[in-house]
C-alpha cells in the first residue's frame, strides 16, 4: 500500500510544481502589461462616429 501512496505523492508533487511554474509565467506576463493596464481609458467614440460619417 505504501508504494501506491508514494506514487500518489510523487504525482501530486509534480502537478504542484507545474502549477507553480505556470503561475510564475502568468505573473511575469502580467507584470509586463501592468503599466498599460493602469493607464486611464480614452473615449474614442466621437472619433469612431466621425470615421463612420466619413466612410458614408
Amino acid at each position: 500500500m505504501s508504494g501506491l501512496a508514494e506514487k500518489k505523492e510523487d504525482k501530486t508533487a509534480v502537478i504542484k510544481k507545474e502549477y507553480e511554474a505556470n503561475v510564475a509565467k502568468y505573473d511575469s506576463a502580467m507584470e509586463e502589461y501592468k503599466d498599460i493596464a493602469e493607464k486611464d481609458l480614452i473615449d474614442f467614440s466621437e472619433l469612431q462616429e466621425q470615421a463612420q460619417q466619413t466612410e458614408r
